[in-house]
């Protein structure tokens, strides 16, 4: 993010734009809240549009646990339903182990119709 907000002025600006293409804003395994409250971790990262990854969503968005991670790609219209990331969260405040939802992902995150295809 800082190097976003300060592209142009402290960093030269396709040195930040490389960066930013190359790491992404958020990168796997970043932590974060949506718009709508829900909780999720970033499983891949988009390099077309880094600012729509692809999300594990772990919370609904009343705070209550699922029962497994919501695969949710932000560039598609179709499963974002209007989800944007508003802010990362630290993991350890919100007690996410990252490395076990990662793996919950990979065998047993509900995948929409889409990503099955």
């Amino acid at each position: 993010m800082v190097l976003h907000k300060n592209r142009g002025t402290e960093f030269d600006d396709h040195f930040a734009e490389l960066c930013i293409r190359t790491l992404c804003v958020y990168p796997v395994g970043s932590v974060v809240e949506l718009n709508n409250k829900e909780v999720a971790v970033v499983y891949e990262p988009n390099v077309e549009n880094s600012r729509k990854p692809t999300l594990g969503i772990l919370t609904q968005s009343n705070g209550k646990k699922r029962a497994a991670p919501l695969v949710c790609n932000l560039a598609l219209r179709s499963e974002a339903e209007g989800r944007e990331v508003s802010k990362v969260l630290d993991p350890e405040k919100v007690d996410v182990d990252v490395d076990e939802v990662m793996e919950q992902i990979k065998t047993r995150g509900e995948h929409s119709d889409r990503l099955r295809r």
